[in-house]
């Protein structure tokens, strides 16, 4: 046996780590073999405007701005625990070592880091129990909760007991900006000062929870030296306080399966109490938001297979078409495409005008966006617009992916964006960032839709959300070429 080996089943069994799934310690020592083995996991790697009176090339501001900050998420099952203690320099390695009970070692990944990490499922997560009733929490965590800008993407945790440790504790309101936050002051032992420095003897911020309003992201808590992962998705990381050099303040960095933000979990009273804190945590009745998909550009996009295309019967006559589209189409060079057959109770009474791709309706009120694209409450200007371009391969712009996708079983196929870049963002709109303030406004949803057959694609977007982007798609019709 390798002595390197040996140090680290020496280690691993003196860690107090919970109780295991059967075969644990026989999935280790495949781990320690998989170590051995180059392996590596692969690299874990929208967009057309809306109007503008330029030619064909550049996106508009909001797409533009959508694209650079997309922040992606989509965490699967994994398969992992990580669960250990860091440092040692026998441990030192360039491999993580990633086993899961009953996985034969040959389908063991490896990954590049600083430290050995055996893996164990851990099943089901805390949060995964009976959810705390809101008179088992604290009130100050109630407040915190309900005040909280992220309250809509980030459901309240609260431990279900902290024991006697806590007993003679008083809790109150821990400032996160834009979340939200509660700590538990003992009358001695170590902490934090309101200034944020340790102090050996003033038992203030002895440990706490927060749900911050920072976005969790693929590497979040993975660079930390212990690591705890949970077979639901959920994953934590947690070590030294790395804002403060030599503190006593042990945090853990938190991601919850579909919840959009990171939480913080810490305390001055070490490992073991920082680790039974977390698996302690329960959401609570009624502090739950909705569950948040985050997706990056390189996710393969969510796809709904359907049947045959909705223009594969009906065709319209080219007669009963508005000469506006037919003048566009004439000055885009399209010879005949797709319009809807009925626009719908929603434009009724909207104008209709056109654009330099296409026609638009500017509704009398509603949502709607301006000559600058720069959306708009109640102006009703552009609710809907419908135009044509020449194909994108995979209806695409730049190689880049849109996030959803139909597919009809002619070949035929339509690309949208949804919700990107924060959970905070309604999900069925994408975001116009102002140029100028940076400011940040939900906007249309907009789909390319590609025609199997035809040499251009169809523009359709709504500011109406995502339900009634896929109603207009639905309306497409073929219309005759004669």
């Amino acid at each position: 046996m390798r002595r390197r080996d040996r140090a680290i089943r020496r280690r691993l069994r003196e860690l107090p780590v919970p109780d295991h799934a059967p075969g644990f310690w026989a999935g280790v020592e495949r781990g320690l073999e998989q170590a051995d083995q180059d392996e590596s996991l692969g690299d874990l790697s929208t967009v057309v405007p809306l109007e503008r009176s330029n030619s064909y090339a550049g996106f508009a501001p909001w797409m533009a701005a959508v694209a650079g900050a997309a922040v992606v998420l989509a965490f699967g099952a994994i398969t992992a625990l990580v669960f250990r203690s860091g440092g040692g320099d026998e441990l030192a390695t360039s491999e993580t070592v990633v086993v899961t009970p009953g996985v034969p070692a040959t389908m063991a990944g490896s990954t590049t880091t600083t430290s050995v990490r055996v893996a164990d499922v851990i099943a089901p997560s805390p949060w995964s129990d009976a959810a705390l009733s809101r008179s088992d929490v604290p009130p100050a965590l109630l407040l915190a909760w309900d005040e909280a800008e992220n309250k809509e993407w980030c459901s309240a945790l609260a431990p279900e007991a902290l024991g006697e440790v806590a007993a003679d504790a008083e809790v109150r309101r821990a400032r996160f900006d834009g979340g939200w936050g509660v700590a538990w002051d003992l009358p001695d032992g170590p902490g934090q000062t309101a200034a944020g420095e340790d102090c050996p003897d003033c038992g203030r911020s002895a440990f706490g929870v927060a749900g911050t309003s920072a976005v969790q992201n693929p590497g979040t808590g993975r660079d930390q030296p212990n690591t705890i992962a949970w077979s639901d998705g959920s994953f934590a990381g947690y070590g030294a306080d790395r804002t403060a050099a030599e503190s006593t303040r042990r945090v853990a960095d938190v991601v919850v399966a579909g919840q959009g933000c990171v939480y913080e979990v810490w305390s001055n009273l070490g490992d073991a109490h920082l680790v039974e804190v977390l698996q302690g945590l329960r959401l609570v009745q009624g502090m739950k938001a909705a569950p948040v998909e985050l997706r990056r550009p390189g996710d393969a996009p969510m796809v709904d297979e359907r049947g045959a295309p909705p223009w594969a019967g009906t065709v319209i006559d080219r007669a009963e078409v508005s000469d506006l589209v037919l003048g566009q189409w004439e000055e885009l060079g399209v010879d005949s495409s797709l319009v809807f057959q009925d626009p719908g109770v929603e434009l009724e009474g909207a104008e209709l005008r056109t654009w330099d791709r296409g026609v638009a309706w500017d509704a009398a009120g509603g949502e709607g966006h301006d000559a600058d694209n720069r959306p708009c409450a109640d102006c009703g200007r552009g609710a809907v617009g419908l135009g044509w371009q020449p194909a994108a391969p995979e209806a695409t712009e730049d190689g880049v992916s849109l996030p959803y996708r139909i597919t009809w079983s002619d070949g035929s196929y339509a690309e949208y964006g949804g919700r990107l870049s924060h959970p905070a963002l309604p999900r069925d709109r994408v975001v116009y960032v102002d140029p100028e303030t940076g400011a940040e406004t939900a906007d249309a949803l907009q789909a390319i839709v590609h025609v199997a057959g035809m040499n251009h694609d169809i523009i359709v977007w709504t500011h109406l959300g995502e339900e009634h982007l896929l109603t207009l798609i639905d309306r497409l019709r073929m219309v005759s070429s004669g």
